[in-house]
């Protein structure tokens, strides 16, 4: 019932905002990644394979046109670009297959681009949701049992609940992509996805619902990396949570792990073959990871705090492009490779010679990556380490509980580890302003709403359930005295 109230509500007003919105009919703003996943998808539905080609003139028009007409005179930047014509192996694939079905069905028109601004605002309202029904399910977890006051306990977990939702709708961070061709919506969906599949596995009553859930979270991974390939680099963290999980042996949990990483490794499997195929060299993940990492490891973002800047591919482009080895190559995705290799080249040199202001550039990272803090941000920031602090004392108080003592053990582990995961993985790479956190917002916002449920139930941080062996030793004493 909740997630029916939370998804109704969240999708009336994601609607809401898309009409009123100017962009709920527009191609992919000048600025992001927009543009390049909208090419990749138009060669798609093209019936030209994963391509990317940003001079083929039946694609170029879309913009030109909105140039001429003042509608995007920032194109006017992406249209100079040098022409590359290759097969695209920088961008996973999940995003753009879903524009490029789009485009088959109903053409590359007003009415595709309004369809795909309204997938991205029902992923957000999905994930507002999957938020709100767990937590739901930690809240009927948290709270004493008592007809008397069945009916306001009632009120304190719907209104918990719904609070993720308000905090999904009034972000206008997370509005602002539902404007543009960016892949944070569906991240946040496959994110939370697995959250909620972990939490729920550790209430399972079979042991093969327990798998079902694992491998369904580990699909949901699977997913997650080819919506953004970044998540990859989380795997192992995240396989260590797994094995600190609750299961009945290290036997176990070495077993859920290694299931969760082949399904994982299954899902990807076709798009890192192609990769390698296509490259003739191993390259699974393609050539965005290094070309990409040099901007976070280069003289303008040690002089940024460790903020991404694209100047650093730029320059090294420029450099490449005054070689004239580089030039005798005989295709784009040839040269391709080999920025990739000058950029694994310069990323060593670099670290080499920086290596003692890494802890220093990790923090500033770390700051940027959970910025700003104050006003309303900073209220959020305290709900969610207020929320997280109740999970550990729940878990504290049943710790010798078999059932809920897992439960509430899980919950802290995905609840807190995942955002710990985001924060670490930030320090290692780059930061981005912020932006690596979006797909985290869910988790977090259910950690808010667990906060609201301790303000309005104080009693959810009580010891209300004393565990069996406690009560029948207090009981066994009594009798003997």
């Amino acid at each position: 019932m909740i997630f029916v109230i939370s998804l109704a509500i969240a999708v009336c007003a994601q609607s809401i905002f898309l009409i009123r919105s100017e962009w709920r009919s527009q191609p992919p703003k000048a600025t992001g990644d927009g543009m390049q996943y909208e090419n990749i998808a138009f060669h798609l539905s093209q019936g030209r394979g994963y391509y990317f080609n940003n001079g083929d003139s039946q694609w170029r028009s879309l913009y030109e046109q909105a140039t001429r007409t003042g509608e995007g005179n920032n194109y006017k930047t992406h249209l100079a670009a040098p022409i590359r014509d290759m097969p695209a192996t920088d961008r996973p694939p999940l995003y753009p297959t879903i524009l490029a079905s789009t485009y088959t069905l109903l053409g590359r028109d007003a009415t595709a681009f309004t369809l795909i601004h309204w997938f991205s605002g029902f992923c957000l309202a999905l994930a507002a949701a999957l938020s709100a029904c767990l937590v739901a399910q930690l809240a009927r977890a948290s709270l004493v049992k008592d007809k008397q006051r069945s009916k306001s306990q009632c009120v304190v977990v719907l209104v918990a609940s719904l609070l993720p939702v308000v905090l999904f709708l009034s972000n206008r961070t997370l509005q602002s992509y539902t404007e543009d061709f960016l892949t944070e919506p569906l991240a946040l969906v496959w994110m939370q996805l697995v959250a909620i599949s972990l939490v729920r596995s550790s209430s399972m009553a079979t042991a093969r619902s327990k798998w079902m859930h694992l491998l369904f979270a580990a699909f949901c991974w699977g997913c997650l990396i080819l919506t953004r390939s970044l998540f990859v680099t989380w795997l192992p963290a995240l396989l260590m949570l797994l094995l600190a999980l609750p299961a009945e042996s290290w036997r176990r949990r070495l077993q859920h792990s290694l299931a969760f990483l082949g399904v994982v490794c299954l899902v990807c499997a076709p798009w890192w073959a192609r990769n390698i195929f296509v490259h003739e060299r191993f390259i699974p993940l393609g050539t965005q990871g290094p070309i990409a990492m040099l901007g976070g490891y280069c003289e303008a973002a040690w002089q940024d705090g460790g903020e991404w800047q694209y100047e650093a591919e730029k320059a090294l482009r420029a450099q490449l492009d005054a070689d004239p080895d580089f030039h005798s190559l005989t295709s784009d995705l040839a040269k391709e490779a080999q920025v990739y290799d000058a950029a694994r080249a310069e990323l060593v040199r670099f670290v080499g010679g920086h290596y003692d202001d890494l802890p220093r550039i990790a923090l500033a990272r770390i700051v940027t990556h959970w910025n700003p803090y104050y006003g309303k941000s900073l209220i959020w920031k305290i709900a969610i380490l207020c929320g997280a602090a109740m999970l550990v004392r729940r878990w504290w108080i049943h710790r010798k509980q078999p059932s809920k003592g897992k439960c509430y053990f899980t919950a802290i582990s995905v609840l807190i580890g995942m955002p710990l995961i985001s924060t670490v993985m930030v320090g290692c790479l780059y930061s981005v302003g912020g932006r690596f956190l979006v797909p985290c917002f869910g988790i977090l916002n259910t950690l808010v709403g667990l906060a609201v449920l301790l303000a309005m139930h104080p009693n959810a941080m009580a010891d209300v359930n004393v565990p069996t062996e406690e009560k029948n030793s207090s009981s066994a004493a009594t009798q003997s005295g």
